[in-house]
């Protein structure tokens, strides 16, 4: 499905809701939040089901072979969720990470105790986020610091033009499965009515969740 057949349907569902007229910019503000809670949703799930690994697979990223300063590694700017960390000194002796929050890394990373200590065996890593001068950052602190070479896994925003986008001539990019596009669409649909209160709205959202693929 490319983003004009997306417009059709949603003016299709929304007139069958008794919505106003949306423009298509006003339509891909509501289909990106949709693209992101879809991806949080399915995050949830990624270790329980499948099918939101597969759903999620589109959207996977990865920094390979990174180099590090100080012990952080600067995270893209369309970084939404961690999936792994592989930590080495050289990209031939890589280790899995263990991904912790923020109090449980510093636990760990100033520790003395060698049974509760980040090690070159058993590295750490933790997200920060912050804000440099100009932007809002997204860094993976690790320890040992040493482990100045990295293998980063991550879930990626992707916007409505990608998601539902032409394939190019490379066969890059390409559009999202329809079976998920739809359930972009569907999540927009009840942003786009959310305001509404009876019996359109609550039809909606049943058939939101009916058509979910999960």
């Amino acid at each position: 499905m490319n983003l004009q057949e997306a417009y059709d349907l949603m003016d299709l569902l929304l007139d069958k809701a008794d919505q106003p007229y949306f423009i298509d910019e006003e339509k891909n503000q509501f289909i990106d939040q949709a693209i992101m809670a879809f991806i949080n949703n399915h995050y949830h799930n990624y270790d329980q089901e499948q099918v939101s690994r597969d759903a999620l697979s589109f959207f996977f990223s990865d920094m390979i072979q990174a180099s590090g300063n100080a012990g952080f590694y600067v995270l893209p700017v369309d970084y939404v969720h961690l999936l792994q960390v592989e930590l080495g000194t050289d990209t031939t002796d890589m280790r899995s990470a263990k991904i912790l929050g923020t109090k449980d890394y510093l636990d760990f990373r100033l520790s003395s105790d060698p049974f509760n200590k980040a090690t070159l065996e058993d590295p750490i890593c933790f997200v920060r986020f912050g804000t440099s001068d100009s932007h809002a950052t997204n860094e993976i602190h690790v320890s040992p610091v040493t482990l100045t070479k990295a293998n980063i896994f991550y879930i990626s925003f992707k916007p409505h033009d990608i998601v539902f986008g032409e394939t190019d001539a490379s066969g890059n990019v390409g559009p999202l499965s329809e079976i998920y596009q739809r359930e972009i669409i569907d999540l927009s649909i009840r942003k786009m009515t959310g305001n509404i209160e009876g019996a359109n709205i609550q039809f909606q959202q049943i058939e939101a969740e009916q058509s979910k693929s999960i």
